[in-house]
């Protein structure tokens, strides 16, 4: 089950009633069905969830400059420089919904102070929440001071390469980033034990690939008669 908060004790009911309006906009996006897979090669899906987007934020879309690598969508937010730009990434492809849920996994159903369905936390939400802050401030008609670029691939799920072609691409143009701000993590209460309260989760590592190579020496031996404090052991 994934359930995405909108409510919290102290809100006042205007804050309630916009957040529930973001909900709303979200569960749209959470119907669409996005799951990936190795090899996927119908995108007609991906096109529906573009189309909601390009809907859903038209000034982002009339503002920025918006492109395609095949399914995975690359925004370029023009500011008053193109030196130092900055990049905010996401993904909008999920994971398969099996097992048993409180609600439709893709049903985007709102209820007591939630929204349930895959892709809230992972990671629809944090597309929703970047591209509606952008759409608001362009509405305020804020200008930024250098470039922003959103990215959102369609294959983070099962490590396609959405992400590497825009990033190949923009290595190409010469694209170079004062930093770059990946999905993160959530908002979670009480993550470890001790941990009393909410915490936002700030996620510095978790897909990356490495190789290590350990060398451990000892006297020989035979296996079926190990001595104390072996290679292994230590």
């Amino acid at each position: 089950m994934s359930a995405f908060t909108i409510r919290g004790a102290l809100m006042t009911q205007q804050n309630s009633e916009k957040d529930l309006q973001y909900a709303k906009k979200l569960a749209d996006l959470i119907r669409i069905e996005t799951v990936s897979s190795d090899h996927e090669v119908d995108l007609k899906k991906y096109e529906v969830f573009h189309d909601a987007l390009k809907e859903m934020f038209p000034l982002l879309h009339k503002t920025a400059i918006v492109e395609d690598f095949d399914g995975s969508l690359l925004f370029r937010w023009i500011g008053k420089s193109p030196e130092h730009p900055v990049l905010f990434m996401n993904h909008h492809d999920v994971v398969e919904a099996e097992g048993e849920w409180l609600h439709p996994p893709f049903a985007g159903v709102v209820e007591g102070g939630r929204l349930y369905g895959r892709g809230t936390l992972d990671t629809k939400g944090g597309l929703f929440c970047m591209l509606q802050a952008a759409e608001e401030l362009i509405a305020e008609g804020f200008v930024p001071e250098r470039d922003i670029y959103f990215e959102s691939a369609r294959t983070e799920e099962c490590n396609g390469d959405g992400a590497e072609n825009i990033a190949r691409e923009l290595v190409a143009r010469g694209v170079h980033f004062d930093w770059s701000l990946d999905e993160g993590g959530m908002i979670v209460c009480e993550p470890i034990a001790g941990a009393k309260g909410a915490f936002g989760m700030i996620a510095v590592g978790e897909k990356g690939c490495s190789k290590l190579k350990f060398v451990a020496r000892s006297a020989g031996g035979h296996a079926s008669r190990p001595p104390k404090n072996t290679p292994l052991v230590r």
